[in-house]
């Protein structure tokens, strides 16, 4: 049995792990790469296999560097299953509807040949087939999986493999804990082979209790200067996190009454998605919903959808606060937001999501003080302030303990979707502490099992 690592190994983004037995062919994951020109160039070559040759995938959850490539996998061939929760299918239309979209706007403006379009999209769905948590279902000869609650977003899940009498256990991404809304990653305790995720392996978040106090902290500093607060958020679940959190500060009076703008369409769709998935809720946020409390509703809360609205933010004067995709700042309408502000020292940029190498969003933190956006150069003025509370990735502790949860003798832990730093912090304490051999593979490095 042999796996290959065709994305997220030695980086954050492009997740995509490639299994053959003696049986079948199984993806676990084909995601975009994320990140600049280099990024793009990853994305739009050939697979590093035949994508007719693969038997079935399966999906983690629906971000883009997860999902991002799927679409393509059907256009190069791909015909067989798709496995995934049902909120994960759900999200993943949204996101790759969007990229389409996206891609479809810059082949009329750049003349880049896009990667997929709708008719691609609409193909991949109907591969799709709903898999729950907890069931252990065949998806290939020989091979079957079991899916469990990992925590990072809505439908996000873990996936145990079982084939050629070996337990693989992939991770995907493990969310951070006491996540509002959803519930926390699901331990599993038996496997042979762990592939795991590293994001923040060597770094510490702040409390979630502190999210509220954090975010309530910044926007009273912004109301003082009379100043604007961006918030670059991804749409799904950072998205939906803050509105939970800004619900109920507004509820409790603890924050002014100033106007708030959810300016991207994709986090507006996927908020009427989450909706329509309670049964993934955690306890709390199910009693809420039981209770008639919609906390996406935030008082004062301005969705702006079309490209007019979006502009007639500009007029409305401080102190405001604006939401707005893209979560790593590599297009979307914050750059909009930041052309006209980020060079005003009354605005502070509010980054609660990780920043990729290559993106805007890591130089903003690495403090850079000119940035170029659309041909032209604006100083950084504005305050940067990063929040580890409220990241959607379970931290070095974290990342820890879950792997730690595996009691049964493990043969190798695998560290990926990390940057080689973060995966080299996270691996001598997984060796000291939990006794497992550990390895950070390369970007399509084959290992036998």
């Amino acid at each position: 049995m042999r796996l290959s690592f065709y994305g997220a190994a030695g980086e954050v983004t492009g997740s995509n792990y490639h299994l053959e037995t003696s049986q079948a062919t199984v993806l676990i994951d084909c995601g975009a790469f994320q990140g600049g020109k280099e990024a793009e160039l990853k994305n739009a070559a050939p697979f590093l296999y035949d994508p007719h040759r693969v038997d079935s995938l399966v999906l983690t959850h629906a971000h883009l560097d997860h999902v991002g490539r799927v679409a393509k996998l059907v256009r190069d061939g791909f015909r067989g299953p798709i496995y995934a929760t049902g909120a994960t299918k759900a999200l993943a239309k949204l996101i790759m509807l969007d990229a389409a979209k996206i891609m479809s706007h810059e082949e009329l403006k750049f003349g880049d040949e896009p990667l997929y379009g709708e008719a691609e999209v609409a193909q991949a769905m109907a591969q799709f087939h709903e898999l729950p948590y907890g069931s252990k279902q065949p998806v290939a000869d020989g091979v079957e999986v079991r899916l469990v609650d990992a925590g990072h977003i809505l439908g996000s899940a873990s996936v145990e493999l079982w084939a050629e009498g070996k337990k693989l256990l992939f991770s995907g991404d493990l969310g951070n804990q006491d996540t509002p809304i959803i519930r926390d990653p699901t331990p599993v305790t038996e496997a042979d082979e762990i592939i795991s995720e590293s994001t923040y392996g060597g770094r510490t978040h702040e409390p979630a209790t502190k999210r509220e106090e954090i975010l309530a902290r910044v926007i009273g500093q912004t109301v003082a200067k009379r100043g604007t607060l961006l918030i670059p958020a991804f749409a799904l679940e950072r998205t939906q996190e803050l509105l939970h959190a800004l619900d109920h500060l507004v509820d409790t009076d603890r924050i002014a009454d100033v106007p708030f703008f959810l300016d991207s369409p994709l986090a507006i769709k996927a908020t009427e998605v989450f909706s329509l998935f309670p049964d993934y809720y955690d306890a709390e946020a199910a009693a809420h919903v039981r209770a008639g409390d919609d906390f996406f509703a935030v008082p004062g809360l301005r969705l702006t959808e079309t490209v007019e609205q979006s502009k007639r933010i500009a007029s409305v004067p401080p102190p405001k606060v604006i939401i707005a995709g893209s979560g790593m700042m590599t297009g979307g309408r914050i750059l909009h937001h930041l052309k006209q502000s980020v060079s005003d020292p009354t605005t502070t940029i509010l980054i609660v999501g990780y920043q990729a190498e290559g993106t805007l969003g890591r130089r903003l933190i690495e403090k850079v003080r000119s940035i170029d956006l659309f041909h032209e150069p604006h100083r950084v003025e504005a305050t940067i302030i990063a929040c580890g509370a409220f990241s959607a990735h379970a931290d070095h502790p974290h990342l820890l303990a879950w792997i730690g949860a595996v009691q049964s003798p493990v043969q190798q832990v695998y560290l990926t979707h990390g940057e080689v730093s973060a995966a080299r912090a996270l691996q001598p304490d997984i060796e000291s502490q939990l006794g497992h051999p550990t390895h950070v593979p390369r970007l399509g490095e084959h290992v036998t099992l």
